[in-house]
């Protein structure tokens, strides 16, 4: 009886230790994340003072070829759904860096370029209005959908 009681306590001694290592490893990967980051941010800023207006726009390739210092080989050698980890990853960035003002980078078709005039404004604010009037559109859905109980359905 002694010893099982001994051993319980080794285990509990074990897992201890494995959630210290877990935490400090959680805090060690969100401190690199952050610097992930920062760094993409930093280059995307230094890439984009090239890209000013439609005229100069780039396109997802070059923009990940840059952040990531690849080749084009290099990224052609990458597995689809890194890529596709990663491209999410800047446009999260990109999107971060134009809701704080930092950077004002929009996508038109595939074409990635710096916010600079009137009429590249106006079709962004175009493109905003299209999404509201969506939104509204997923609003009248979902009243629909708890008023008419449709969720019942799932059951039949």
């Amino acid at each position: 009886m002694q010893q099982l009681i001994q051993t319980k306590k080794k285990k509990k001694k074990k897992n201890s230790k494995s959630k210290k290592l877990l935490t400090s490893f959680s805090s060690l990967a969100i401190a690199n994340l952050e610097a992930t980051e920062k760094e993409i941010r930093d280059r995307l800023k230094n890439m984009f003072r090239f890209h000013i207006g439609e005229e100069d726009y780039t396109n997802p390739a070059e923009i990940m070829r840059e952040v990531f210092s690849l080749s084009e080989e290099q990224l052609n050698s990458w597995r689809p759904y890194k890529l596709s980890f990663w491209w999410e990853v800047v446009k999260k960035v990109l999107r971060l860096m134009r809701r704080t003002s930092e950077l004002f980078v929009i996508n038109r078709g595939g074409r990635y370029f710096v916010l600079s005039n009137e009429k590249e404004c106006g079709y962004y604010k175009k493109m905003l209005n299209r999404d509201i009037e969506n939104m509204k559109a997923s609003m009248k859905r979902a009243e629909e959908w708890v008023r008419e109980k449709k969720y019942t359905k799932l059951f039949d």
